[in-house]
């Protein structure tokens, strides 16, 4: 019997379509063997009764096939490596994202490169004016092309959203989808990196916080501040103690901002970025000023895109699911829509830990 499955544990959920994108590695097909729920738990770091129970949701899904004397077999709802392959995949990006914030990080486009080997992968940078005109544009050259080609929307608006959606062509958000939308999306656990940076900041002896935020909020911005203002309230901090400030992407705005929470008397002495580019503003100016780390402030960075090799000097939400392993959920799910198949898992939530800082200034 299936499963209901809002009594799943993510946990269990997450392992499952781990084990079901290792079935599309290694090529296998309906009524190939597969491995044991032991050899899958050292496979996946976890025990073999986490393991047996991801692949028994497989088994009621028929991804898996589990008979006592042969063992678990490949079962006919696996996603084929056979199915339509996507000949392009559009990722969607603004312009001003580059400019102020970098790209993704490296792995999230390998993940992407290991589930989708003959797709060609490339960036789309949006305008900030007309920007649904560019991706009109952009679908219209594709149906002209008569191939089938993805895209994955990473910080759309949501009249973009809602042109994509009603395309119909194979696409997922990287973050939140809009709530009237029925776009797959994988997203870290916003709620989680407001909660977590707060519990960090108050743990650590700041009772007044700061939350700078882009001038343009999106649906995962109020669940992050939302888990924040839960934090803050169970740690009974008053109401006044919480400030915040959307800035513009502007970085002579951002300094005088920064410049004046940091200046004023009572200034706050915890401060939650959205952006690294807020972050590294409160920390050059703190310096600036004489301020030190962690004994006079300290930053948490929500929106943290890692470089191999590369760690900020300030505490940030680090995803528990690794980027490249992020890039292969998203498309192993571009291939069952690619299929016209139904997804098995609409959304996956990457739980988040609050990593500290590498060295302290």
């Amino acid at each position: 019997m299936l499963r209901n499955p809002s009594s799943i544990p993510s946990s269990i959920s997450r392992l499952a379509g781990l084990i079901e994108m290792d079935l599309g590695k290694r090529g296998l097909r309906p009524g190939d063997a597969y491995m044991t729920a032991s050899e899958a738990a050292r496979l996946h770091g976890v025990s073999t009764m986490t393991a047996s129970r991801a692949m028994a949701l497989l088994a009621d899904r028929r991804v898996l096939v589990r008979k006592r004397k042969l063992g678990t077999l490949v079962g006919p709802k696996a996603v084929r490596r056979d199915a339509p392959a996507l000949k392009f995949l559009h990722l969607l990006v603004y312009q001003d994202y580059l400019r102020t914030e970098g790209l993704l990080a490296d792995g999230v486009v390998n993940g992407l490169h290991a589930q989708l080997p003959g797709t060609d992968i490339q960036f789309n940078f949006m305008p900030a004016q007309d920007s649904l005109a560019y991706v009109r544009e952009l679908t219209e050259q594709s149906a002209a092309r008569g191939t089938i080609e993805g895209m994955i929307l990473i910080r759309c608006s949501l009249d973009i959203h809602r042109y994509i959606e009603e395309s119909g062509l194979p696409a997922v958000v990287y973050g939140n989808a809009f709530p009237d939308s029925s776009l797959p999306w994988v997203d870290r656990d916003q709620a989680a990196v407001g909660r977590k940076a707060a519990e960090y900041l108050i743990q650590r002896g700041h009772r007044r916080i700061v939350v700078l935020m882009r001038a343009i909020w999106r649906l995962g911005d109020n669940r992050t501040f939302n888990g924040l203002l839960g934090a803050c309230g169970q740690a009974g901090l008053a109401a006044d103690a919480i400030q915040v400030r959307s800035v513009p992407e502007d970085n002579s705005v951002i300094d005088a901002v920064v410049r004046e929470i940091l200046a004023s008397s009572d200034r706050p002495t915890g401060f939650v970025c959205r952006s690294r580019v807020l972050a590294d503003a409160v920390r050059r100016i703190a310096s600036e000023l004489g301020l030190k780390s962690p004994k006079d402030y300290a930053i948490v960075l929500c929106d943290y895109y890692p470089q191999k090799g590369e760690k900020p000097p300030y505490a940030f939400a680090r995803p528990e699911t690794d980027a490249e392993t992020q890039g292969a959920l998203m498309g192993q799910m571009l291939i069952q829509l690619a299929a016209q198949r139904p997804l098995e898992t609409h959304h996956h939530v990457i739980p988040i830990v609050i990593e500290d800082a590498s060295s302290s200034s």
